[in-house]
């Protein structure tokens, strides 16, 4: 995560609250000391058919995870 102001990569999660399937954080960057927020959502749509996790051959999922849909 880089910060929104200085563009330094190292923060901290100094608050984080989960709700339903949100989780909010509250991160500080440890360079300049800016504070800002997250939202993680969880995605209950992805289909985990062909995905593999990381240190396995993603060859077949990696093309297919973030790509377009076919029209």
């Amino acid at each position: 995560m880089i910060c929104p102001k200085c563009k330094h990569e190292k923060n901290t999660a100094i608050d984080t609250r989960g709700w339903d399937t949100v989780n909010s954080r509250v991160r500080l960057c440890e360079n300049c000391q800016y504070l800002w927020s997250t939202k993680e959502t969880i995605d209950k749509e992805f289909n985990h058919k062909g995905y593999n996790k990381k240190g396995k051959d993603q060859s077949d999922a990696q093309g297919d995870l973030f790509s377009e849909p076919d029209k």
